[in-house]
């Protein structure tokens, strides 16, 4: 099951999904996903809640559909700390603005590991289904620099830009 508020989206994904009956997809807002409680085993969200102005209530209606032992992941990027990097400071600078002013919280991901353990980790003597088992940012940070640079090596070397290395993770030969 897709959600998404964009109708634009939902009709895109529907598309892209009629392959495959098993799938569907529907437009709703995550702080009013629908459906029963305990209907999802898990949720996947991909640059949404920071869109999101009411976390409390999209994190307890993310806890609500999820079923006992349920998982979440959520993705949202703080593009001011892991993206958008340019010599040219000035325009750095304009694009962040612009990028944080259409956005309800810009810097969600650095909050949202705290927030979600508040809104969705068992109460003391609670219900044990549902916890948070939080991906500390630098384990995601070290993973996806150490992703990108495996990228840029890559295609710098099929490019011929950089020596080939004989095994991943050997030091560059020098010449």
């Amino acid at each position: 099951m897709g959600l998404d508020l964009s109708p634009a989206m939902v009709a895109a994904a529907a598309e892209r999904l009629a392959a495959f009956p098993q799938a569907s997809c529907r437009q709703a807002d995550a702080t009013a996903l629908g459906g029963p409680d305990a209907c999802f085993d898990a949720a996947v969200s991909t640059q949404v809640y920071e869109y999101v102005a009411d976390m409390p209530a999209a994190l307890a209606e993310l806890r609500r559909v999820l079923v006992p032992g349920g998982r979440a992941l959520i993705l949202d990027t703080d593009w001011r700390s892991l993206v958008w990097h340019s010599s040219d400071e000035a325009r750095m600078a304009r694009v962040l603005a612009c990028w944080d002013a259409h956005l309800a919280d810009p810097h969600l991901p650095a909050r949202l590991g705290p927030a979600a353990r508040r809104r969705l980790h068992r109460p003391p003597g609670g219900d044990p289904a549902h916890a948070v088992d939080p991906l500390a940012a630098g384990q995601l940070c070290r993973g996806m620099m150490r992703s990108i640079s495996n990228f840029v090596r890559a295609n710098a070397e099929r490019a011929g830009l950089a020596p080939r290395r004989s095994r991943p993770g050997e030091p560059i030969s020098r010449p």
